[in-house]
């Protein structure tokens, strides 16, 4: 017998489906066991949906402080716990600016990014808001409008990835003293795990 013919299929023909509406600059969303819908707003919101159907029903609201959302910055990456069954956690990454409403400059380097824990309720609202990563002068990650980065998932080993912009200061990613322009890799408490190649 000859070569066979490659098969051929109809291309595909997409559809979108609105989900939610009204959401402002929605950036990142994540889904808990029970199916429950976590979206993260730039401007400083956490929202909770019953499902990620269309038109579910909005659970609760949670305002994050201090975040200054200017064009790459915000709330942005969210990620839930692979033991969230147990632990109900889930985990944020904002940036944060003591005085979020006066004007960013071009060259403000003295806001931060921050991964923030928080635990969810039996009524599906968000509490216990731990700062793990940002909070210090050694933890330390410039945030910016642009290159901010500020993504996090997390493995199935139950530690945390976030990915970190180099904030507009591309040598600072070929720095090993500096976070920026970084993938972190750090345990449920912020803590440094064992075997990370290059520890702070």
């Amino acid at each position: 017998t000859g070569p066979r013919e490659p098969a051929h299929a109809a291309a595909p023909s997409p559809t979108a489906t609105v989900v939610q509406s009204g959401l402002v600059i929605p950036w990142d969303l994540a889904f808990a066991p029970d199916g429950t819908m976590h979206v993260t707003e730039r401007p400083g919101r956490i929202r909770v949906y019953a499902s990620g159907a269309p038109g579910a029903t909005l659970i609760s609201t949670t305002t994050v402080p201090n975040v200054r959302s200017v064009h790459e910055s915000g709330v942005n990456g969210i990620a839930v716990d692979v033991n969230f069954a147990s632990n109900r956690f889930i985990y944020v990454c904002a940036s944060v600016d003591p005085n979020p409403s006066e004007p960013v400059e071009v060259n403000d380097l003295n806001w931060t990014n921050q991964v923030m824990r928080y635990r969810v309720t039996a009524q599906r609202t968000l509490s216990e808001r731990t700062v793990i990563f940002g909070g210090t002068a050694n933890e330390h990650a410039r945030a910016a409008f642009q290159h901010n980065g500020c993504s996090v998932e997390m493995d199935a080993s139950g530690l945390l990835w976030v990915g970190i912009g180099d904030a507009r200061q591309p040598a600072d990613a070929q720095d090993p003293d500096s976070f920026n322009g970084k993938i972190l890799r750090m345990n449920r408490d912020g803590t440094v795990p064992a075997g990370n190649p290059d520890p702070p």
